[in-house]
């Protein structure tokens, strides 16, 4: 194989690689107070999993907006804070699982 056709193939390959598609969903921008409020947010009152997943899924939602910045902190954190929304998480979420259970012949 020449040297061009080695070079060729190699620009081919990053060429398909830069233009490849890639998951939106793997990227999020926060500036750095929302960061650490993020963290504490996290830190002390998120306590599972699913309060873990949902705190993502909030922030995903918002990916779009660009750098994620103290302005969006209300979006995510409101359900998670009783000093913000005046009930926990559990509470705003009890009228969702009394439908499920009668659903569910519960």
């Amino acid at each position: 194989m020449s040297y061009e056709t080695h070079l060729l193939k190699l620009l081919e390959r990053e060429a398909d690689t830069a233009f490849a598609p890639k998951d939106a969903q793997d990227h999020v921008s926060f500036d750095i107070p929302l960061l650490i409020r993020i963290f504490e947010l996290v830190r002390e009152d998120i306590k599972t999993d699913m309060d873990l997943h949902n705190l993502v899924e909030r922030i995903l939602s918002l990916k779009n907006l660009g750098v994620l910045t103290m302005d969006n902190y209300q979006d995510i954190a409101s359900a998670y804070s009783g000093k913000d929304s005046g009930q926990m998480p559990s509470d705003k979420h009890e009228p969702e699982l009394e439908s499920l259970k009668k659903l569910a012949g519960l």
